[in-house]
């Protein structure tokens, strides 16, 4: 895949985007070289006869990001099908009711119940996407606040997955700082917890968890499991890093996306955030600092893939949580999207028995997929935001 830069993008090119200033990267971070890409997302539900089944398809959808933004929503299409015939379109602002927990819009379209036994409900839109750098000077320069910023404030609470507030997440903050944490700037006392989690995480197994008809969604057990074993995917040292993190005082998220390093942008990754006051959501992957030998990393210096990342532009963040809500609507296994339980009561995610005999449902199947565009200049770039230029959408019809 050949990957285009969109350059002479200065700070004046970010003025239209409509971000609010809360989350905006300022001060010791910095957005820089922006590329645009093609988003496609595609759920296909072949369980239908369940408890619940007139509830609506919903997903959370990162639009205005500090790090990627869905042009004025316009680009984005959300279709239904009943079988292979298209049952619902809904396009922009009319896909979309509401505000999830963590901050994303709430796509919402209605599961089509037909003949045909399986439905698929499909996502398209444009992002852009920019890469990360940041100021190590002024960042370590950052002071605890004596309250973190209102839209901040639900990243300081426990979520699926990222079970915060149990006792073994604090015991261990406390231990690392020898219960002076505060003595540690934000920035450092953030870099001593992400070093910590990752030296103290093995990780094993694959990103995704597949059915017999492909993915299903990621693998992930949580990070209280994770912590107790010592071992998990990725996405569980993601969750981990993010527990730590909350349980410290400091806001944190798992940002759930694609990544043209991952399978060229057909399967599901993570990454995650921590807000640092006066600079906003700083962006780290804590798999890729392991592979990248952070051991020899010092604390006073500038580490590759946190906050300092610049291919952060060829990652497309979609949510910051793994399910709607508190994840009551998982189908059967956590992958972004809800809708209703396919076995009632059954932990998440849904035991696939041998026995087909025995099985009393059809896993959900999970298809993403990310494709780069042309270069844009200022002038193009500000058609793109006004929804006058769709240089890289093509809807399939």
């Amino acid at each position: 895949m050949i990957l285009t830069s969109i350059v002479s993008m200065a700070l004046s090119l970010q003025a239209p985007a409509p971000i609010s200033p809360a989350v905006m990267p300022q001060n010791a971070l910095m957005r820089i070289d922006p590329k645009l890409w093609g988003l496609d997302f595609s759920v296909v539900i072949n369980t239908l006869d369940v408890e619940n089944n007139t509830r609506p398809f919903r997903m959370p959808l990162i639009v205005d990001g500090p790090w990627s933004l869905l042009a004025d929503k316009n680009s984005l299409h959300a279709d239904s099908f009943s079988g292979n015939t298209i049952i619902q379109t809904k396009r922009g602002k009319d896909a979309m009711k509401g505000t999830g927990p963590r901050g994303e819009q709430i796509v919402h379209l209605e599961v089509p119940l037909g003949p045909s036994g399986f439905s698929t409900m499909r996502l398209q839109a444009e992002v852009a996407c920019w890469g990360a750098a940041v100021d190590e000077a002024l960042a370590q320069q950052a002071q605890w606040p004596a309250n973190w910023p209102r839209l901040t404030r639900s990243a300081l609470l426990p979520q699926a997955m990222i079970e915060s507030d149990e006792p073994l997440f604090k015991e261990s903050i406390d231990n690392l700082f020898s219960g002076n944490l505060k003595n540690y700037s934000p920035w450092i006392a953030a870099k001593k917890i992400v070093y910590f989690t990752c030296e103290n995480v093995q990780v094993d197994g694959g990103r995704s968890i597949y059915g017999r008809t492909g993915t299903r969604g990621l693998n992930i057990k949580g990070a209280l499991e994770t912590a107790q074993s010592g071992k998990g995917s990725r996405t569980d040292l993601v969750c981990t890093c993010v527990a730590m993190l909350r349980a410290a005082g400091i806001p944190a998220r798992p940002v759930v996306g694609l990544s043209e390093e991952v399978d060229n942008g057909n399967e599901l990754t993570t990454w995650a955030e921590f807000f640092l006051p006066g600079s906003g959501w700083v962006p780290f992957s804590p798999w890729q600092m392991k592979n990248a030998g952070m051991r020899s990393w010092k604390l006073d210096r500038t580490w590759r893939f946190f906050g300092n990342w610049k291919d952060l532009n060829e990652n497309i963040p979609i949510a910051w949580s793994f399910a709607p809500g508190d994840g009551t609507t998982v189908h059967d296994t956590w992958s972004i999207w809800g809708w209703t339980r396919a076995v009632k009561d059954a932990d998440i995610p849904i035991e696939v028995k041998n026995d087909e005999n025995k099985v009393t449902y059809f896993p959900s199947k999970l298809s993403v997929k990310m494709t780069s565009g042309t270069a844009l200049n200022e002038r193009s770039y500000r058609a793109w935001l006004e929804g006058e230029s769709r240089p890289l959408f093509r809807r399939n019809k």
